[in-house]
């Protein structure tokens, strides 16, 4: 299993992607890359991407982007994040519940 396929399950598989909408993963090298829907009133907090990537001290670093103009600007890094704190970091960034 690929680090990407383990961080997607980890932050709740197919639930994760029926619950946000997230769409478009890319696996990078000991990362996870995707994006969000358009959001309205608020909802993901302006983020349109996030890339999640795994660390050497086996911790992850969550960041969020918004793309604006065409350019797209990381607005927000949460670091050291450990598996079993991803979708509650998830869901306080963005505002997104990742299962029921």
């Amino acid at each position: 299993m690929s680090v990407a396929e383990t961080i997607l399950k980890q932050l709740g598989g197919s639930w994760f992607k029926v619950m946000t909408g997230a769409k478009d993963f890319m696996s990078h090298e000991n990362a996870l890359v995707f994006r969000f829907p358009r959001c309205k009133g608020g909802t993901c907090k302006g983020a349109s991407r996030c890339r999640i990537e795994l660390t050497p001290d086996d911790t992850y670093t969550v960041s969020f982007f918004k793309v604006w103009k065409r350019e797209c600007v990381e607005f927000q890094v949460q670091t050291g994040i450990y598996f079993d704190q991803l979708e509650e970091v998830f869901t306080e960034c963005t505002g997104l519940y990742t299962r029921l």
